[in-house]
């Protein structure tokens, strides 16, 4: 059984996390804080979409509201973080696209630091409406989550699968990893999820994310920027090919130890 306990413990942790990276990245402009904030943000939806599962009630994605509006508008930074890091990666030529990025940056952080103080409070406040509507949750209820989450997040069942399709595939397996990652030891070795082979399949679609948006960024104007588009073109076929393998089979793979 999900303790209460367990629930509240989880919860006050998420909102110091957050709130600690938040304050870091606007005290030191260093990208990996932000990053860690989002994460935290991540795994706090993860525990939100899980109780909207157990009970079914609005209340949970009403509450969560404000937080995802501090995860969009880090967003929007972290974006062309990411989008620059891969620029300077290739050595990217185009002065225009780097300042444009740079510019969102400074502009994005600028704004985001300003409200950090009512994005603090407002992150106070919700954790403070969560802990009255905290409930245990029974082991049986807990494994019947991921069994109908897998089932629903089966790839095989959606054929050729969209950039856009592997994209929310990856969602669906992060809230899988969360989710598992604060139950209780005996719980996670009831469920028997392959943490192993979701993580991996996940960082393969990270990495054909990354040649989406690295296609993105290059002039196709010029003769060397055609080349560089074909060239990675191919790299995401290859890659698109070897997550079609790695998904075959893909409910037992889940549900074994590896």
């Amino acid at each position: 059984m999900l303790s209460k306990k367990k629930q509240k413990k989880f919860l006050l942790n998420k909102c110091v996390n957050i709130i600690y990276y938040m304050n870091a990245f606007c005290q030191r402009k260093n990208a990996e804080d932000l990053h860690q904030m989002r994460v935290e943000i991540k795994k706090l939806n993860a525990f939100i979409f899980f109780l909207k599962k157990q009970f079914g009630s609005n209340f949970y994605a009403n509450i969560l509201s404000p937080v995802k509006n501090i995860f969009k508008e880090a967003g929007v930074i972290r974006t062309a973080q990411v989008n620059l890091e891969l620029a300077k990666k290739i050595d990217l030529k185009n002065p225009n696209v780097i300042n444009d990025l740079i510019k969102r940056i400074d502009t994005g952080s600028l704004e985001f630091c300003m409200n950090r103080l009512e994005a603090s409070k407002m992150m106070q406040r919700f954790v403070l409406q969560m802990l009255p509507s905290l409930k245990e949750i029974r082991t049986s209820r807990i494994k019947k989550f991921f069994r109908k989450e897998i089932e629903k997040s089966n790839p095989q069942l959606l054929g050729k699968l969209s950039t856009k399709e592997w994209h929310h595939l990856r969602k669906k397996i992060k809230i899988l990893l969360y989710v598992h990652q604060f139950l209780n030891e005996d719980i996670q070795m009831k469920i028997k999820l392959n943490r192993s082979y979701l993580n991996n399949l996940q960082e393969s679609i990270g990495m054909l994310h990354d040649v989406e948006i690295v296609s993105g960024l290059i002039d196709r104007n010029e003769r060397a920027g055609k080349a560089l588009v074909k060239k990675l073109g191919g790299e995401m076929a290859l890659q698109e090919r070897c997550l079609h393998e790695e998904i075959q089979n893909y409910n037992s793979k889940v549900f074994s130890r590896g």
